[in-house]
């Protein structure tokens, strides 16, 4: 693969904490990253999961992709036998390469705490990336881990040269949780398609958007079924299709039909590939998430692109760039009072309140250039 300039003679060894496998859909966000960063640079890449095989413990596939190679570990979860998978894997990979310029690992909790050995193989930078919502107060799952892992964790995150996160919301929480001394917001990969404003399906309407992984303790996804229940008691002209898949796909279906909306009102569309997914956005009015807690949400920054406004819940990430401009934040979980904003939103929408949102977004800050160039600054070039 052709490189866009002089750095492919510095070799980066990336470890992405997640990665999209046939078994897992989560770490999208980290492979636009690596793609990104393979134009650049020379990227080795693996990934520890865990599935266990029937006949062997231990399992490696790799897999070509446009940055470069992919090596997956299936390792199982055994305690004691896990943790020292952590601790071997990576320098496996790192003895792999003739000279590794800089360590990168995607999602550090808690695998920092497992790159203890490779602080005596020569390599020259270290530097962490974090998604993860856990350690928000919404979340609370990085709280209760064991004091000994958190103590652990953070000494080993603070050997890091630098650790980079994907808002500012994000950036407020580790230095309050962590304090590493040089913590810098480079965000996710977006697409940047701003759009001309839609012809709007019907005012007799009002179709509302959702994406996002069916994980109801994260997305929320059964307080958005009661209000979108509560909002048809008022006005029957309101519908939900949700994009998605996930572990709760099964009784956030059951709780839509107890209500009297699925496939009614409410539909559930399943998974779909980002490249379709784009195509789908037009024929919406607006994008709604009622998440507990998001590090970023790319959902909400491209429909936005897409000159959707949207109606999110007060959770972290999407606050830096949705304003009142562009959409509401409900700083609330009370389905009935969600439901009168959501109200007030759709009538504001049907008038015409938000008819260019796709303007009101800082396109510069997360154009993949930008983000590059955040990128290099890291690595020290």
């Amino acid at each position: 693969m052709s490189k866009t300039n002089q750095h492919t003679d510095i070799q980066i060894l990336a470890w992405a904490g997640w990665y999209p496998t046939s078994y897992c859909e989560q770490g999208i966000f980290i492979k636009k990253h690596l793609e990104l960063l393979g134009q650049s640079f020379n990227i080795r890449t693996f990934h520890i999961a865990h599935k266990n095989h029937p006949f062997r413990w231990f399992k490696k596939e790799q897999s070509e992709e446009s940055f470069g190679m992919v090596t997956i570990y299936y390792i199982p979860k055994v305690f004691g036998i896990k943790h020292l998978s952590y601790f071997i894997i990576p320098v496996l990979e790192a003895r792999k390469c003739k000279r590794v310029s800089v360590f990168h690992l995607h999602s550090s909790f808690p695998y920092a705490v497992f790159t203890y050995f490779l602080r005596f193989m020569s390599i020259d930078r270290f530097v962490a990336t974090e998604h993860w919502g856990g350690f928000t107060d919404a979340s609370g799952l990085y709280e209760r881990q064991s004091t000994l892992m958190k103590r652990l964790y953070r000494k080993a995150i603070k050997t890091f040269d630098t650790l980079t996160v994907v808002s500012s919301f994000l950036k407020q929480v580790m230095q309050t949780k962590i304090g590493h001394p040089d913590i810098r917001v480079i965000p996710n990969v977006v697409n940047i398609t701003p759009q001309q404003t839609p012809e709007k399906v019907s005012k007799n309407r009002f179709r509302l958007l959702s994406i996002g992984n069916l994980d109801d303790k994260v997305k929320n996804y059964s307080l958005l079924l009661d209000v979108i229940h509560k909002v048809k008691a008022v006005v029957p002209d309101v519908s939900l299709d949700i994009y998605g898949s996930g572990r709760d796909e099964k009784f956030l279906m059951d709780r839509a039909e107890a209500l009297g909306l699925l496939n009614t009102d409410v539909w559930f569309k399943g998974y779909v590939p980002n490249a379709i997914l784009a195509q789908q956005y037009p024929g919406y009015d607006a994008f709604i998430l009622l998440s507990n807690y998001e590090t970023f949400s790319i959902a909400t920054f491209e429909a936005l692109s897409y000159n959707l406004p949207v109606f999110i819940s007060a959770c972290g990430g999407p606050e830096s760039f949705v304003n009142a401009n562009n959409g509401v934040v409900a700083r609330t979980k009370n389905a009935k009072e969600i439901a009168d904003l959501l109200l007030v939103f759709r009538q504001q929408v049907q008038q015409g309140k938000y008819l260019n949102v796709a303007q009101t977004l800082d396109y510069e800050f997360y154009r993949k250039e930008t983000i590059l160039k955040l990128f290099k600054k890291a690595y020290g070039f």
